[in-house]
């Protein structure tokens, strides 16, 4: 799986490693979304903008996380969606962020219409942002709606739907871990 060694490949460069008998996803992304927020943030405070800490960089992902779970919508975020909602003296990092191409890349949706394109955030790796769904869905949504949480889950790993193949596997992956075993209790109920 290339995604997957250029993901290791990423989080571990100039590290030296002992012999890696098992690989786990989610560990392996938890390592990249750090390894990521925190190169992108050196990068861009090296290009002068030395505001845009991992803080702000991680409060930004997590709103269109947010914002892809309110709207069950997965691909092509409307970007003045995301960025209306941000302060608008960080408009200007969240764009330089957009730039990088690292984690989130900015694609242009062509119509025919009068308006012609609109600028949209989709992630540089789908299976990355299925598990941050799941990490915000057993995070966020399950402490504030364990029904709203339930009702996501259900909906979206049915065969048919887009995230059910990844979220699958990570929400249970995050859940065993969890404090909470009525989460991974109501997993083991699901096909």
């Amino acid at each position: 799986n290339l995604l997957l060694l250029r993901i290791f490949a990423e989080s571990y460069q100039n590290q030296t490693l002992s012999y890696i008998s098992d690989l786990h996803k989610d560990e392996l992304f938890k390592v990249y979304y750090r390894t990521m927020c925190d190169n992108i943030s050196k990068v861009i405070s090296t290009g002068g903008y030395p505001s845009l800490n991992v803080h702000i960089i991680r409060s930004f992902i997590g709103r269109i996380i947010a914002y892809m779970v309110d709207q069950q919508c997965f691909t092509n975020i409307p970007i003045c969606d995301i960025l209306n909602t941000a302060e608008s003296s960080q408009i200007v990092l969240y764009n330089k962020f957009l730039d990088e191409n690292i984690i989130l890349r900015r694609d242009l949706i062509t119509s025919s219409g009068i308006f012609g394109t609109t600028e949209v955030i989709n992630f540089t790796y789908d299976e990355f942002r299925d598990y941050l769904i799941s990490c915000y869905l057993i995070d966020s949504v399950y402490p504030k709606s364990e029904a709203e949480f339930k009702t996501f889950v259900i909906t979206n790993t049915r065969n048919n739907q887009r995230l059910a193949e990844g979220i699958r596997s990570f929400l249970f992956l995050i859940a065993k871990k969890h404090t909470d075993k009525s989460i991974i209790e109501f997993l083991k109920t699901l096909d």
